[in-house]
């Protein structure tokens, strides 16, 4: 057994002042006995008694023996000095510790106050620890030279030399020399380890293991030798408390030792194995198609669960028999195989997905189906790009069949445009099924409300073939392509009207295939029995042509397929439309989309801006003069009027056959401006004040008016420096006020015409000298005959833009501003009689679609407008 005794000598000084027997001593005030293996003290006790106490001590001289007995052993570890140099100032308390552990020397001496007279005090700890064995520890009094006979130095007492005490045990006898203490033997019980079931901890490898170890602590005669320390002494792991745990590590089997040791050093260790182990992984069911068409990507996206989570998934593929197509799957699970038109056709392949987690001891699941890929040419539908479309006009765009070798009897087309661009007129069915083909339909939206993520313009629509209508039916050449390869069949004409809206000058509207759920842009069989969905789409880029965008939502097929879920979308699963029952049939990815639009003209593709006579000589006089003209006597007085519309937006705000233009096309005539600059249209004001005398009031010098007013009559120039033309046309006076030159009505008040009859101003336009148009309001204008709420200008806008209200009774009147969420985003309102304008400046709002409602009474109406930034 280990066995260790710190001892610890304590040398305490007192002195007596009894008048009875004198007798001063030195005693060793221990315990009975020690037990091996336990901490205790070993006080040395000194008393000094004086029959006439004057003075201090003032030195000391006091040698000590140490033995031990039978077994009984220690060694010297330290010693501690009390009161070193205030009782003892000649140097301190000197001890010689030279002869250890044998004996020792203490001594000291004060030139000044010395040693008080005290009891028990402290003066020496001496320190010794005891080895293994029992015996008894030994002291006595001892004589070292050349500190003289054993004694306290105090000549008051003994003049002589001082005392020499006497030497006691604990009890204060005295005794035979030495005085000796047993060590005896202490029972140390060893701690016992309750084993774990088996002999064996086993776990997932990705997890650490950990145990709870529980058992007896032992005792140390007969008291629980508590605490108890546990150690990992060989193999992985440690310990927190009595709690082992071992960090996740690769699969096998480890052996492991633990110890526990108690408070009096028992131990006791127990082996036992860690083994780690590893699960397969399995793959989870993933919608397989049975079938594809030659020359057609097979995709499916798999999935797979390991129990042990740190395993990565290494996926492959195998093919047999090998096709001529491409075949790969990706870290993820992704399959892409695409098939070769025409090797691959005609052929049934088995298709082995694996995956194996990669560990040493590789664990896989693979799963095997087959896959017939058709001897078919899949469907490939077109919308038509229309190309130099005119603003103003109707626009047709054709739904083709370019390609397809298989009949079909019925179609589902779902198509979104942009409704601030294109207006939808109707749709029939297209030259190869008109008259052949017994419905057809079309309706707006793709099936009620599609919330924020739908554009503005959506249709749908449907065709059947046969629908058992009576004994007659369809002729079987009408249900498979008609034309010859090369030259598409058309299966529908949809018609549209182009904005008239200059701002659209030069851009591309797209008119595309929308995906929002199964049944979308789908094309079925004669019976039904087949639904071909989309395989590929192809988009129209202005910089990149046609492109793949194949995948992306609503506009790249039936994009939940081709990739990823999409949580944020709760109406559909991405492995929707396909069957999990491998019993019934899927829907099959057999048609190609090729997605068109309408491309509106540029003007200058019809003739250069600000060559109103077509004559390819740009900005020259006879341009104004012509200009004048039509503010006159309207469009006849252009020859080709498309042309001259087009270009007559020379200051490029986006507005045709304006005032603004006029007086810009003069400044460039001048030399004054160059052409196409960017202009601020509307961001001054005029307010034009009606009756025998037209008065304007403007923020900026104006450049030109035009006036309209009902009725007949004449109208004289009031203002210097201008120009007038003025002509009853329709029953109705025009008059222009403008110059061929740098000339312009100051800004302010000024009476710019007057006029004789019975007139009203119907209309107003008015432009500043830069040839901006100026917000123009005329005061007492017409009364309107009926409530109406006006199409805002401009539309679309950035920022702001101007919503009038007709009101042919004094009303009051609200008008509130939605976005397409249908959250309320701003509120007008008044109560007026006539035309109430309003300007909407939404600089702090987002680009969008938004519908503004007017309310006045009973009547109601709601509008859209387009805030583009």
């Amino acid at each position: 057994m280990k066995r260790s005794l710190l001892a610890i000598l304590l040398l305490l000084l007192a002195c007596s002042f009894a008048f009875g027997q004198i007798t001063d001593y030195v005693k060793w005030n221990t315990p009975v006995k020690y037990n091996e293996g336990q901490a205790g003290d070993v006080a040395l006790l000194v008393t000094f008694q004086c029959a006439a106490p004057v003075g201090n001590v003032k030195g000391v001289s006091l040698g000590f023996a140490l033995t031990a007995t039978g077994a009984a052993n220690f060694t010297y570890v330290t010693y501690t000095k009390h009161h070193n140099t205030d009782w003892f100032d000649l140097g301190g308390l000197l001890v010689d510790v030279s002869l250890m552990p044998n004996a020792f020397l203490m001594g000291g001496a004060a030139l000044g106050a010395g040693m008080p007279r005290v009891t028990d005090e402290p003066l020496l700890t001496v320190g010794l620890m005891f080895g293994v064995g029992v015996g008894q520890i030994c002291i006595d009094s001892a004589f070292f030279p050349p500190a003289g006979a054993w004694k306290f130095s105090n000549t008051t007492c003994d003049p002589v030399g001082g005392p020499r005490p006497y030497f006691v045990d604990a009890a204060g006898s005295d005794v035979a020399h030495p005085i000796c203490v047993n060590v005896q033997e202490v029972q140390c019980i060893d701690p016992t380890i309750d084993p774990i079931v088996g002999g064996v901890l086993t776990g997932n490898h990705c997890n650490g293991l950990s145990h709870t170890f529980t058992g007896d602590p032992g005792n140390l005669d007969g008291v629980p030798a508590t605490p108890v320390v546990w150690t990992v002494t060989n193999g992985p792991g440690s310990f927190a408390g009595a709690v082992y745990s071992a960090p996740a590590a690769t699969t096998g089997t480890y052996a492991v030792e633990v110890t526990a040791t108690n408070s009096c050093l028992g131990t006791a260790t127990y082996n036992f194995n860690l083994v780690f182990t590893n699960q397969a992984p399995s793959i989870l069911p993933a919608t397989t198609p049975a079938q594809i068409g030659q020359g057609g990507l097979y995709s499916v996206d798999f999935d797979a669960t390991d129990p042990n989570s740190c395993d990565p998934q290494l996926w492959s593929v195998v093919i047999t028999p090998a096709p001529a197509g491409a075949y790969s799957i990706d870290g993820t699970g992704v399959l892409n195989w695409q098939t070769v038109d025409p090797d691959d056709g005609g052929i049934t392949f088995q298709v082995c997905v694996t995956v194996d987690d990669g560990e040493p001891d590789k664990a896989t699941a693979t799963h095997c189906f087959d896959v017939e890929v058709l001897t078919l040419v899949p469907f490939e539908i077109q919308l038509e790009k229309v190309e130099g479309q005119l603003q103003g006009h109707y626009a047709s765009v054709s739904i083709f069949l370019n390609k397809g070798t298989e009949t079909f009897g019925g179609f589902d087309f779902l198509v979104a445009y942009d409704a601030s661009a294109l207006t939808f007129m109707g749709a029939t069915l297209g030259a190869q099924l008109n008259a052949k083909w017994e419905y057809f339909t079309y309706r707006f939206g793709w099936n009620g409300n599609c919330d924020g993520a739908c554009p503005s313009g959506m249709l749908r629509v449907v065709g059947i073939a046969d629908i058992n209508n009576g004994p007659n039916h369809p002729d079987p050449a009408w249900l498979v392509k008609q034309n010859p390869d090369g030259v598409p069949d058309e299966l529908v004409v949809l018609t549209f009207y182009v904005t008239n809206d200059r701002t659209f000058e030069c851009m591309y509207v797209p008119v595309r295939f929308f995906w929002h759920d199964c049944g979308d842009n789908a094309i079925s069989s004669p019976m039904g029995d087949i639904l071909y969905i989309s395989r590929y789409v192809y988009d129209y880029d202005w910089t990149l042509g046609y492109r793949d965008i194949t995948g992306t939502i609503h506009y790249g097929g039936h994009w939940w397929l081709f990739g990823p879920p999409y949580p944020f979308v709760d109406f559909i699963e991405n492995t929707a439309c396909m069957n999990p029952d491998p019993e019934k049939p899927d829907p099959l990815r057999f048609i190609d989309f090729i997605q068109g639009g309408v491309d509106i003209i540029c003007s200058e593709d019809i003739d250069a801006r600000g060559d109103l006579n077509m004559n390819e000589v740009a900005n020259e006089i006879a341009d104004a003069v012509l200009y004048t003209n039509y503010f006159i006597y309207g469009l006849s007085v252009f020859t080709y009027t498309e042309g001259s519309i087009a270009a007559s937006d020379v200051n490029a705000d986006g507005r045709v056959l304006t005032v603004g233009d006029l007086v810009y096309l003069v400044r460039i005539i001048t030399g004054d401006a160059l052409p196409y600059p960017k202009l601020s249209p509307f961001a001054n004001s005029v307010t034009i004040e009606q009756g025998s005398v037209v008065t304007t009031n403007s923020q900026s010098d104006i450049g030109a008016a035009l006036f309209v007013f009902s009725g007949e009559g004449e109208a004289n120039l009031l203002v210097d420096g201008m120009k007038m033309e003025s002509s009853v046309v329709d029953g109705q006076l025009r008059v222009l006020v403008w110059s061929d030159g740098t000339n312009h009505v100051p800004a302010g008040e000024q009476n710019l015409i007057s006029v004789t009859g019975d007139l009203t101003i119907v209309e107003a336009e008015v432009s500043d000298y830069y040839g901006n148009l100026m917000n123009s309001t005329v005061v007492e204008k017409v009364i309107p005959t009926a409530f109406a709420l006006n199409q805002n200008y401009p539309n679309p806008f950035n920022p702001s833009t101007d919503i009038t209200i007709n009101l042919p009774t004094q009303s009051s009147w609200k008008l509130d501003i939605y976005n397409v969420a249908g959250q309320l985003v701003r509120t007008f309102s008044g109560n007026a009689i006539g035309e109430v304008t309003v300007t909407w400046d939404a600089a702090g709002a987002a680009s969008g679609i938004y519908f503004y409602k007017a309310t006045a009474g009973q009547y109601t109406d709601t509008k859209k407008m387009v805030l583009m930034k």
